[in-house]
């Protein structure tokens, strides 16, 4: 068994279940996946969280909605 495919497995369908729920709760997504940072999370034209590349939310208060939606997804 290839645990480095496994996990990118698992990381593809957590994205891509991820932001199927997001988008349901009216936010966007923006694929960034430059050096740092994976994806950008708006709500409207405000940005509430990014994804960086350790799969890692950051975000200001708006984006514990994020959180938690992911954390549920996972």
């Amino acid at each position: 068994m290839d645990y480095d495919k496994l996990k990118d497995d698992f990381t593809q369908a957590w994205y891509c279940e991820l932001f199927r729920r997001l988008r349901e709760e009216g936010y966007e997504i923006d694929l960034i996946n430059n050096h740092r940072i994976y994806a950008n999370i708006y709500s409207g034209d405000d940005l509430v969280c990014q994804i960086d590349k350790d799969n890692e939310l950051n975000g200001d208060w708006s984006g514990k909605v994020v959180k938690k939606i992911a954390e549920e997804t996972a």
